[in-house]
């Protein structure tokens, strides 16, 4: 079965939740397999329709400042002076790679997100 049409998504999705709602014990090793299977025709689809478009490594950082309660000033260490971090923040000045790194090290995330 190829995934070609939204209700074919649909029908795909009604299959794997039912299979889900079995729970892994109550599954045959048939269904566990067509479940593996219904699971990554699924995702293919998504990943192909529903395209997530990449954010500004400044966007990503500014969301990360808000979300810990993270200030400019607690950034300087890393970034630089007052006007460099101020102006990363802001996108008017890139991330480089090792402020990604540091940055990545300081939130606990992968520095490839700030990139």
């Amino acid at each position: 079965m190829i995934i070609t049409a939204e209700a074919d998504y649909d029908q795909t999705i009604s299959e794997v939740k039912r299979l889900l709602r079995k729970g892994e014990p109550g599954l045959s090793p048939e269904e566990d397999r067509l479940l593996d299977l219904l699971s990554a025709l699924a995702e293919n689809w998504e990943e192909a329709r529903y395209l997530i478009p990449e954010a500004p490594g400044h966007r990503i950082l500014r969301h990360y400042m808000q979300i810990r309660g993270v200030r400019q000033t607690d950034l300087q260490p890393i970034l630089g002076s007052r006007g460099v971090t101020s102006a990363i923040v802001n996108g008017k000045r890139s991330i480089t790679a090792e402020q990604a790194k540091q940055l990545g090290s300081f939130f606990g995330i992968s520095p490839a997100v700030f990139t």
